[in-house]
């Protein structure tokens, strides 16, 4: 009787850590998908939910960055760089966590969104 109970605790265990690889490994293929290379313009910075946006725009000041817009918390910005210069120093910035923008889908939404913001405004001024 102990001997099964044994056994069906070791398939508990084996079933969980083949989960959390499974788990573990998606994750870094995500993460490794929407890693930005030197050429991209659109960057997503994931800051600490700690910090306000105050803070971030005070931290983005000093680098070479536009700042685009915020995500969907304020903890999330979404910049543009300007050269694989502007690129470099910000990959040696250990506050933030950097992905690619365009891939993760922000930059999408966010240029049709304020196409359309631009359109309205367009037709209701008066002219």
């Amino acid at each position: 009787m102990e001997k099964k109970n044994d056994t069906a605790r070791e398939d508990v265990r084996a079933g969980f850590m083949a989960s959390m690889l499974i788990l573990f490994g998606c994750a870094l293929l995500g993460y490794l998908q929407m890693k930005p290379d030197k050429s991209t313009r659109d960057l997503a910075l994931v800051f600490s939910p700690s910090k306000s946006l105050t803070e971030i725009v005070v931290a983005l000041s000093d680098l070479p960055v536009k700042l685009v817009r915020t995500g969907v918390t304020d903890f999330i910005v979404i910049v543009r760089t300007h050269s694989p210069a502007a690129f470099e120093e910000l990959s040696q910035k250990n506050d933030f966590l950097m992905l690619d923008a365009v891939t993760g889908g922000g930059c999408v939404f966010l240029d049709r969104k304020i196409a359309d913001k631009r359109t309205s405004n367009e037709r209701t001024r008066p002219t």
